[in-house]
């Protein structure tokens, strides 16, 4: 994978300053919001400064516990699509530079898989509801799309990487609007 560009590493200088921002409001220290997202205190504040990454699930879970109202999810989407789009970038610039089909595909697949695989690890094995499936449904056929996109890339065919990407967007948030993520025991003790 390439380095990030100074667009995506502002961005989520920005994002964690958000974080910051709503921590603070909440009246939380970095060690108290750490013990509910199951993180150190050293990680929350390199994720405040940007100098580390952190899953969809902690923005998620996050946004839930400091009642941001989805600011720091449409952040972090922001972000994701910003490093998707670096990740397009890198790859026709490495078909440019003899990067074999195969690599390319797989840095492409990686940086665009990740969210659906976090949104989608949050639907329970058990008593699914009819939105829980029609969630996986509208994943098996972005399986078959990605599938296909991929037999284009490496065809030497041309792929229309801002519809995959738009599709791979479309289903994380699916996933994530679809689904009813449990409470962490420790968020609760926030609110009682």
């Amino acid at each position: 994978m390439t380095r990030e560009s100074a667009h995506v590493a502002a961005l989520r200088a920005t994002l964690g300053k958000s974080l910051a921002q709503h921590r603070e409001r909440s009246g939380l220290k970095q060690a108290e919001l750490a013990e509910c997202l199951y993180y150190d205190r050293t990680s929350i504040s390199k994720i405040e400064t940007g100098q580390q990454p952190a899953p969809d699930s902690f923005w998620c879970e996050a946004d839930r516990l400091l009642g941001a109202g989805g600011e720091l999810i449409a952040e972090f989407d922001a972000l994701a699509a910003a490093k998707a789009s670096d990740s397009q970038a890198h790859t026709q610039a490495a078909v440019r530079h003899s990067e074999t089909p195969a690599d390319m595909l797989a840095d492409a697949l990686t940086a665009a898989m990740l969210p659906v695989a976090r949104a989608s690890n949050k639907i329970p094995s058990t008593s699914a509801d009819s939105d829980q499936v029609d969630a996986v449904i509208e994943l098996e056929a972005l399986s078959r799309a990605l599938s296909e996109h991929s037999r284009r890339v490496l065809m030497g065919e041309p792929a229309d990487w801002a519809e995959i990407t738009e599709r791979l967007s479309a289903a994380a948030t699916t996933c994530r609007s679809r689904v009813v993520v449990e409470p962490y025991a420790a968020a609760n003790r926030i609110h009682n």
